[in-house]
Formats: structure tokens, C-alpha cells, sequence
């Protein structure tokens, strides 16, 4: 007549299941802090070399990041995400720096 599971491990298993839930909401939340304390420990000077948008589709959700391909005068290069306000504003070929503690680079006129 009832449908339910009457094993004593039930209710063990549904709290297992929440604590997977809440550890998974916590992996993100820490995930995305730790991108931005990343990004604003990086300091850099160099050249814009390409511009792109990232395109991401959800069942309810759509979203674009904006990222711009940096070659530093140490040869090193950076793929960093920035605004959109930020990404139509620098053009390709143009230098940049970026200082520690910022989130994203300035346009500078020439390399120092």
C-alpha cells in the first residue's frame, strides 16, 4: 500500500545527499573566488594579439565572455577575461599593463 523505503540506511543516504549538494555549491563559490585572487595577484606589460568571445549556452541560460590574448614583453602569454566595455574599447595591436591588485589591464601608449 506504501511506497517508501524503510532500510535503515535511508535516512543516511538522504543526508549524504545534501552534504554532496551543500559541498558542491561551496566547490564553486571557492572556485570562482580563487579566478579573481588569481587574476588580481598577475601583473603584466604586453601586447593585445587577438580578440574573442566565448559563447556559453545553458538550458535557461546564454553567456559570453570576453577575453583578449596578451603577449607579454617576457614572452609569456595571458588569456584574460575582461568586460565588454573594456573589450570594445582596446583594439588589437595595442599595449597594455596590468598592475598587481587589479582586475583588469589599462591601455598605455608605448611599453615601459
Amino acid at each position: 500500500m506504501y511506497d517508501y523505503d524503510d532500510s535503515p540506511f535511508e535516512k543516511e543516504r538522504q543526508n549524504l545527499k545534501v552534504w554532496l549538494g551543500v559541498f558542491l555549491v561551496l566547490a564553486l563559490i571557492i572556485a570562482y573566488f580563487a579566478q579573481t585572487f588569481y587574476w588580481r595577484s598577475v601583473s603584466y606589460t604586453g601586447r593585445v594579439v587577438a580578440k574573442y568571445t566565448k559563447v556559453s549556452r545553458g538550458k535557461h541560460h546564454r553567456g559570453r565572455t570576453y577575453i583578449l590574448k596578451i603577449e607579454t614583453n617576457k614572452g609569456k602569454t595571458y588569456y584574460q577575461p575582461v568586460s565588454r566595455y573594456l573589450y570594445n574599447k582596446i583594439k588589437v595591436g595595442s599595449w597594455v599593463k596590468k598592475k598587481k591588485g587589479e582586475l583588469y589591464p589599462k591601455v598605455v601608449v608605448a611599453p615601459e
